[in-house]
């Protein structure tokens, strides 16, 4: 009978969560509880600064645009990358619609030169298979990080979504490759019961 209302009592705190971010979100006019991940993230480890030039993969429905538009003002540069359309009334933002890991998307991106900081929330479309959706998110990751080695800036930073599981530590040590730091952190809006983190990467090596 513990246990049952052990478990309970948690999944009740987890909905409650959801449901104080996801209302928080709507009062300040994000599009998604995904705003205050980076919002926190970049509040911890400084991310954004005034005037830079941000890409963002996997945008829609553009929560982390807002935060990114907030963060580096109207000096800053803003590119939104995704197969969802996006509208946001920057002007600022670009918005490219389509597959980053295509190269057509890729060459689209180059036109715009090097970033000071890459971002993704991006995830794949889920089969609800435990090892599959890990395998995929992990070939997004690595997806993302090949485009990120294409078109980041000396010393820029990256943050992504990732999913603990087979192959991410293995990831982690490919990251640290590139760069000086690389720090796993769960944002408080992210769920608890989720198995995402997110990996915050900062001093870029390009050569």
């Amino acid at each position: 009978m513990y246990k049952s209302s052990h478990l309970f009592s948690y999944l009740e705190l987890v909905r409650i969560s959801k449901k104080f971010f996801a209302n928080l979100a709507k009062s300040e006019r994000y599009k998604s509880r995904a705003a205050y991940k980076l919002r926190e993230i970049d509040d911890k480890f400084g991310i954004f600064k005034r005037k830079q030039h941000i890409l963002d993969l996997g945008c829609a429905p553009g929560s982390w645009i807002q935060i990114a538009n907030e963060r580096v003002g109207k000096e800053g540069f803003i590119i939104g990358v995704d197969i969802q359309p996006v509208s946001l009334g920057f002007s600022n933002f670009i918005f490219i619609k389509g597959d980053f890991t295509k190269e057509r998307i890729r060459s689209a991106i180059d036109r715009y030169g090097l970033f000071d900081v890459v971002v993704s929330d991006a995830a794949p479309e889920f089969s609800g298979i435990k090892e599959r959706d890990i395998g995929l998110s992990l070939r997004l990751n690595e997806e993302s990080f090949n485009l990120c080695k294409r078109v980041l800036k000396d010393n820029g930073s990256f943050v992504l979504k990732a999913f603990h599981g087979p192959g991410l530590n293995d990831f982690v040590d490919d990251l640290r490759e590139r760069f000086s730091e690389v720090k796993r952190f769960k944002p408080k809006a992210s769920s608890k019961e989720s198995p995402e983190i997110y990996l915050v990467c900062k001093g870029f090596k390009r050569s």
